[in-house]
């Protein structure tokens, strides 16, 4: 094509919204105000996801506890990460951690709103210090407020507490222990906010592609999700993607891709870059078209059935006292994560939660102490055949009797009844008498979605050293959920 359809613009309505309920949109109406005093007007579209973000409760919590906002680049991206940051300084006296995958993307960010800052009389009067060490960069306010700008790290937020605001720029390329590294600080903030900004997804975005399968799912909880693509996507009757991409190289196309199609992005700038990247690299990075779904999520080669473990989900988990639950922990074969889960109730009425999932053990015996301490579970299992989690009895039993708590809770299984566990857990999933709470992100779903079972003798075990994801909270659920008593007068139910 040699030139411009007349009068095409970019689509401004978003190809994938999820939005969680909302019962204010000022704080939104604050910040666009403050973004184009100092800056250019915002589209429709770029309106729209300020509306997600900073929407809130009856309470005056953001409605979107997690904002994910997916578009292909040069299409205003900047801009939004700008405004929310600006706002959440002036505005809201917020310390925000932003974090990219490269250095230079987070020293640009900062390059942005520093340059903001230093154009207006009355903005630079409200700047205390700035920061320019490598890697290092940040802006203080008078107010007390702060903005920190890193790279991405297994530990570069470690240390900070308070944190108002975490921005995962480049999401794509997010993993599970970046969140981990910084979600402790986030805990002492009493209205805290995730925001995951990025492009298309690659076949490792393990992180990203939960967020757009939550969204796909009508996941609910306090999370948004907003996508410009040219995919049109959506989830058959077992949860698997199906999706389709128009022609590629239909300028039509790109206006559904690119909201700023038409005015900030020009046809003859889309037009040489499909010449230059192909049909496929050209649709990823321009049209927002990702990459097959990664083996981490996929069910394919999965133990448990999609359909009936997503119904296990309920929306009113019990209320539990304390001396009401049993526990269990597991370690992954190479010790990279570890979990604790606990059962609640009757094998035939039973509730698994995973309370904690963390990279590597060595916070496994103290915690374990602390949720003794509150909980008093009945008993705490592990598979005694696992090498990792065996390893750490010794710790664990340690610190147990420095604590004064006795170690004969702690029960070791056999083989034998690892293997029983994960067989009933199986046949209670599907038989609809196991249920388990609607978490963001959550460890446990995931766990269940992608566990692997190997065959020993006549029977089998979930596998932890062939499932593609760290599975330790549907291992760890399991044998809680052995632990429980068979209701009163039931003696088939086992």
């Amino acid at each position: 094509m040699n030139s411009p359809p007349a009068a095409l613009t970019g689509t401004q309505s978003p190809a994938i919204e999820h939005l969680p309920e909302a019962a204010s949109q000022q704080e939104a109406a604050d910040c666009i105000e403050l973004a184009e005093t100092y800056g250019p007007p915002l589209d429709p579209a770029q309106r729209l996801v300020l509306n997600s973000w900073l929407a809130t409760t009856s309470e005056g919590l953001w409605s979107a506890r997690t904002a994910a906002y997916c578009v292909a680049r040069q299409n205003g991206k900047g801009e939004l990460l700008q405004a929310r940051s600006l706002h959440g300084m002036i505005q809201l006296g917020e310390q925000i951690i932003h974090t990219s995958h490269e250095l230079a993307t987070s020293v640009n960010a900062f390059n942005r709103l520093r340059a903001t800052l230093e154009n207006y009389d009355d903005l630079r009067r409200l700047v205390k210090r700035v920061r320019l060490a490598n890697g290092e960069q940040g802006i203080e306010l008078r107010n007390g407020a702060s903005i920190k700008y890193r790279a991405r790290t297994g530990g570069g937020a470690r240390g900070l507490d308070h944190i108002a605001l975490v921005i995962y720029d480049e999401a794509q390329h997010l993993k599970p222990e970046h969140v981990a590294a910084s979600s402790p600080t986030l805990a002492t903030h009493p209205n805290s906010q995730v925001i995951l900004t990025g492009s298309a997804g690659l076949a490792t975005s393990d992180v990203w592609w939960q967020m757009r399968l939550d969204a796909l799912r009508r996941k609910p909880g306090r999370f948004a999700y907003v996508e410009h693509s040219a995919e049109q996507v959506e989830l058959d009757n077992n949860g698997r993607i199906i999706s389709t991409t128009p022609p590629v190289d239909d300028p039509a196309t790109w206006a559904q891709a690119n909201l700023a199609y038409g005015s900030r992005i020009s046809f003859d700038f889309l037009q040489a870059q499909h010449r230059l990247l192909g049909d496929q690299l050209f649709a990823r990075e321009h049209l927002t078209v990702w990459d097959q779904l990664p083996e981490m999520v996929i069910q394919a080669g999965a133990k448990i059935p999609t359909e009936p473990w997503l119904n296990t989900v309920t929306s009113t988990p019990p209320t539990i006292a304390a001396g009401q639950i049993v526990m269990a922990f597991d370690v992954e074969i190479d010790g990279s994560y570890a979990a604790i889960s606990i059962g609640h109730g009757t094998l035939a009425d039973a509730y698994v939660e995973t309370i904690e999932h963390r990279p590597h053990t060595g916070w496994m015996p103290a915690r374990l102490v602390e949720l003794v301490q509150r909980w008093q579970p009945k008993v705490i299992v592990f598979d005694s055949g696992c090498g990792p989690a065996a390893s750490l009895l010794g710790d664990i039993r340690f610190q147990f009797e420095q604590a004064g708590l006795s170690v004969d809770i702690l029960q070791p299984l056999t083989s034998r009844d690892y293997r029983l566990a994960c067989n009933a857990f199986l046949q209670a999933i599907e038989a609809g008498t196991v249920r388990r709470p609607q978490v963001d992100n959550d460890r446990l779903e995931i766990a269940g979605l992608t566990a692997r079972a190997k065959e020993v003798g006549d029977t089998w075990l979930f596998d932890r050293r062939k499932s593609p994801e760290p599975i330790v909270a549907v291992t760890t659920a399991a044998m809680a959920r052995s632990q429980l008593s068979a209701p009163a007068f039931d003696f088939f139910l086992q």
